[in-house]
């Protein structure tokens, strides 16, 4: 976490575009406090204007003192949609660009964006119900502690883990929120589906009467005009497979086809056939894999977004293993939406208001998605999420102990409950 994240709070953080704005800074400590008796000048800095229409000496400012409780505060009118820089200098030393105090930034939205709130999610996991390392009931609290927002457990051809989990932590008091899912693994069909938040198993409805779904995927197959480089039959397949998902009222997540399983997991063709066709809800662009693959993937869509194609993204761990795991929390989505509950987060996604992340250990942090969700994105990896994670971590070490029956866990997690919606409140509030 930055410094300055621990020297001063700023808030709102968000701000709506082209309206005034009381911004607060809050020192938090004594070390940086200011000096009650003394003026700072304020220079805020929009990061999408020229530099050259901005010399030194037209910066918007403003002179500013401190209030008794020891808070700077100011109003300003942040325009358009962009981050901006708030430099705070002491007035009677010289102005010098090196010479601040510090460097805070809020970042100004447009109406459609500011009245969302960005979530972390991850759409993709595994647990003992297949081929993962930890039980269904256990993962959770792993993810709350790395700063999750929701999630939902997608084992191999199972539905029932998602219960599981759901079910541990149904009495306790979590801000997490779990939903059901699968891996969906239709008969005779490689394509990996996920079904995030479907109210029924597809996996099991595949399975309960073969006969039916052979004559139903058919009769797509006669259907549908599928080019000869493509194959019909696991399309046809995907098709029956996603039109389950919707029925239950679940997103259909198009995963990984740049995997490397001796080939590439599903041909090029393929893929692209799928992106014309808008067969899937979302695509997973970035997921647990190498870089290589994953860079594969982000290249086939931009490809896809250059020839028109609207492709919905999300980011995925397809964890395996959340203690010590190789791709755990490496790959994830910011999902824009009206509210945490699953049909806002659905719609949010199909709508476009997502964005992919990886931060692999050791590398910058890289958002994928639209320009505005990346430069969005970026802002909030770097000046919010770091806060909101501290939050987490805390509710996740408790989750854990609640589900192993420890003295006082629940009681824990009363105290923590709510506080990440406080935060967000914070952050996104007119200061007073």
């Amino acid at each position: 976490m930055r410094t300055e994240l621990h020297y001063y709070d700023i808030y709102p953080k968000m701000v709506p575009a082209n309206e005034i704005t009381r911004i607060n800074i809050k020192p938090l400590g004594r070390h940086a406090a200011f000096e009650a008796d003394k003026e700072y000048l304020i220079r805020i800095i929009p990061m999408c204007e020229s530099v050259g229409l901005l010399p030194d000496n037209t910066y918007p400012f403003v002179v500013s003192k401190i209030d008794s409780d020891g808070i700077l505060r100011f109003e300003h009118k942040f325009k358009a949609e962009q981050e901006h820089y708030i430099r705070i200098y002491p007035v009677l030393k010289p102005k010098k660009r090196e010479d601040f105090i510090v460097q805070l930034s809020v970042y100004s939205l447009y109406k459609d964006l500011y009245e969302r709130r960005p979530y972390m999610g991850d759409h993709h996991v595994h647990t003992t119900r297949s081929d993962g390392c930890e039980s269904p009931e256990i993962v959770p609290a792993y993810y709350r502690k790395s700063g999750f927002d929701y999630m939902a457990v997608t084992d191999h051809g199972d539905y029932n883990g998602s219960l599981e989990a759901i079910e541990a932590y149904k009495d306790a008091p979590v801000d997490l929120k779990i939903f059901p899912g699968e891996e969906v693994h239709s008969l005779e069909n490689d394509v990996h589906i996920v079904n995030f938040g479907g109210n029924f198993s597809i996996n099991d409805l595949c399975r309960m009467d073969e006969e039916k779904y052979y004559q139903e995927v058919a009769a797509i197959e006669q259907e549908l005009a599928i080019p000869d480089n493509v194959r019909s039959f696991e399309y046809a397949a995907s098709v029956w497979v996603c039109n389950k998902i919707r029925e239950a009222k679940g997103l259909g997540i198009f995963c990984h086809p740049h995997w490397i399983a001796n080939a590439y997991h599903v041909p090029d063709a393929f893929t692209n056939f799928i992106f014309d066709q808008h067969l899937f809800d979302a695509f997973e662009v970035v997921g647990g894999q190498t870089n290589c693959e994953n860079e594969m993937q982000l290249a086939i869509y931009h490809d896809a977004r250059a020839r028109g194609c609207r492709i919905p993204i999300v980011g995925n761990s397809d964890s395996h293993g959340v203690v010590n795991g190789e791709w755990f929390g490496h790959t994830k989505t910011i999902t824009f939406s009206k509210s945490l509950e699953k049909d806002d987060l659905i719609n949010a996604i199909k709508d476009g208001y997502s964005a992919a992340i990886d931060c692999y250990s050791g590398e910058q942090t890289r958002v994928h998605g639209p320009y505005r969700f990346v430069s969005y994105g970026q802002f909030l990896m770097r000046e919010f999420f770091p806060l909101h994670d501290d939050l987490c971590y805390e509710e996740g070490r408790a989750m854990k102990d609640y589900v192993l029956n420890i003295e006082g866990a629940r009681e824990v997690l009363e105290m923590l409950k709510g506080r990440t919606e406080i935060l967000m409140n914070h952050y996104f509030e007119q200061g007073c």
